[in-house]
């Protein structure tokens, strides 16, 4: 199971979001699975995680809004994809 983002996928970000992931994870360049949930605790969101019977994808959703944050074949790209929408904001 991958654990960590890839440098690729840290490049996805702007320079804001960039500077946000080093706040956000102590100067850690590539957040793994557990840091990427504690980051999106302390931000309040109330984590869903779902992995679908037939896709085997994971869907990533956050309980107060009901709305889907992050959708990918691995638990840490879905992760990412809900990490990177809050840094971005």
């Amino acid at each position: 199971m991958k654990q960590h983002i890839t440098p690729e996928q840290l490049n996805e970000l702007s320079n804001r979001g960039k500077k946000a992931s080093v706040e956000a994870f102590e100067h850690e360049l590539l957040p793994n699975i557990g840091q990427m949930i504690e980051f999106l605790d302390e931000q309040g969101c109330l984590l869903k995680i779902i992995k679908g019977r037939e896709s085997g994808d994971y869907y990533i959703s956050d309980w107060r809004n009901v709305s889907q944050i992050g959708l990918k074949h691995s638990l840490c790209d879905a992760l990412w994809e809900a990490v990177k929408k809050i840094l971005e904001k």
